[in-house]
């Protein structure tokens, strides 16, 4: 696997100066393309690279975005290296005389990493004839390798442009061998010893860094459009639930996830956000800065993780989610198949109908639909709340294996649908509406005409029951307390 060509993942590019006059103008060349111009001033007044020597206040000054992570100046490029370099095809009229031509001048190889840095590398190098970049991960690992060693490549964490944003490099160390020569396990290991860094090219052919980031709303309303918003972004849904302060606490997990996320979610400045960033979380929903908050950087993240998930997430295991203690594949704790606990509920004069339904979406409903990157989840959840049903509790979980029999008999199931949900994630809500248990199937389909043919091809998966009763065991099993807007109560 190449790294990954997402722009929202760190990107790695190889570019190449070609002929005397490229060298020589090597200085300006070089700060034009790592865009260091507020440091150093005007780039026409640059003729070398003795110009780029005076690089004083790097943390606050620079206005670039890419990372420099090897300069390499070759004399003579091999015939094979030649081969690999030019950026014509074989049988091509000029490929035979560009070979020959990289084979008789200096090359300037320049490796470049930042997020989104194929498109940020050929705008800037629009109009440069003598310059060749690699177009794909592929060709950048193949022209790195080809070009440099290991030792010659460098990270630069000051000039890291999303260093906050992202894990610190690690590869896993299955095992060592100790002075007597003694097999240890990763669990003999001091945690020092387990992960360490890797070099620049083989994190080239790591798969993508697959993190976890945190989002927290008290827009409850829009539940279900967050969703949608999220899984359009390419979010996977990893933790959800209602706190006890009535905000719902979102875990997600994508390459570059906390970036990813603050873009999503938009400035604090609601005034900015709604002139600037009119597709972000907040300039569409909020009214207020506090309506959401997303951690801003990696640690920052996976703290706030552990704390609102300390049972863990619904999801396989990763290297940073075992490096960060974060557990993963979790079963749920909280399920009683005792049924002990009590429901009390107290008098609405307004709204006597006033009801809580149990509703379950089972794990194929949280699967991305065809053709479409939303799951039939998220859009089922915003008809529900476009029928005025309002989400009183939410919980992302995995029901343990011992409970099965319970789950199966208070919803009373097919034990081939029963299968569908063995380790696997679903989502339970609960819901209060007027008629919300008696008539939950009509109110539904009073919805219009996209509402009734997503209730036409996924409806008939949505578990609940129009029994008071068996309604009142379901609430009981899945949640351990209600919202404070809801007129049932859980003890």
């Amino acid at each position: 696997a190449v790294v990954s060509t997402q722009s929202t993942g760190e990107q790695i590019v190889v570019v190449t100066l070609t002929g005397r006059g490229a060298v020589d103008n090597a200085g300006k060349e070089l700060m034009r393309l790592i865009h260091y111009t507020k440091t150093l001033g005007d780039l026409n007044r640059m003729t070398s690279l003795h110009d780029v020597i005076p690089m004083t206040s790097l943390h606050d000054d620079v206005m670039g975005h890419l990372e420099l992570l090897g300069v390499k100046l070759i004399p003579r490029l091999s015939s094979f290296q030649a081969r690999e370099l030019t950026p014509y095809e074989v049988g091509e009229a000029a490929w035979k005389e560009n070979v020959q031509y990289l084979q008789t001048v200096p090359v300037l190889a320049v490796l470049v990493r930042a997020i989104n840095a194929f498109q940020l590398v050929a705008e800037l190098l629009r109009d440069k004839r003598e310059s060749i970049m690699s177009e794909t991960p592929e060709h950048a690992y193949k022209l790195a390798s080809l070009l440099f060693f290991e030792k010659e490549l460098y990270s630069d964490e000051i000039m890291r442009p999303r260093q906050l944003h992202l894990p610190p490099p690690r590869t896993h160390v299955n095992s060592i061998i100790s002075k007597d020569k003694a097999r240890l396990t990763l669990s003999d290991l001091p945690e020092r010893l387990v992960y360490q860094s890797e070099g620049i090219l083989k994190s080239m052919l790591a798969p993508p860094r697959i993190i976890p980031a945190l989002l927290e709303t008290g827009l409850i309303q829009s539940m279900g459009k967050i969703m949608k918003r999220l899984e359009q972004e390419e979010f996977s849904i990893v933790g959800l639930y209602l706190s006890r302060t009535d905000r719902l606490v979102v875990c997600v997990q994508a390459e570059n996830a906390v970036y990813k996320l603050s873009q999503l979610v938009g400035p604090a400045d609601l005034r900015e956000a709604k002139m600037n960033h009119q597709f972000s979380l907040r300039a569409s929903f909020a009214s207020h800065a506090s309506d959401f908050h997303a951690p801003l950087s990696y640690s920052a993240s996976v703290e706030e993780v552990k704390e609102h998930f300390p049972r863990g997430l619904c999801c396989p295991n990763t290297l940073d989610l075992q490096a960060e203690g974060i557990t993963h594949s979790h079963v749920d704790e909280l399920c009683d198949g005792s049924l002990s606990r009590r429901l009390a509920s107290k008098t609405c004069p307004l709204k006597p109908l006033l009801q809580t339904v149990c509703v379950v979406f089972p794990p194929d409903l949280l699967k991305p639909a065809k053709h479409t990157r939303l799951s039939p989840a998220s859009q089922l959840l915003t008809l529900l709340q476009t029928c005025q049903f309002e989400v009183v509790n939410a919980r992302l979980l995995t029901i343990p294996s011992n409970l099965f029999p319970k789950f199966r008999a208070i919803f009373k199931l097919r034990s081939e649908i029963c299968q569908t949900f063995v380790g696997r994630p679903c989502l339970a809500l609960a819901l209060q509406r007027e008629n919300a248990v008696s008539c939950f199937s009509q109110i539904l389909q009073g919805t219009n005409a996209n509402g009734k043919k997503l209730l036409s091809t996924y409806g008939h998966m949505i578990l609940n029951t129009p029994n008071k009763n068996a309604n009142i065991d379901q609430l009981k099993f899945f949640f351990d307390i209600l919202s404070v807007r809801c007129k049932d109560q859980i003890e």
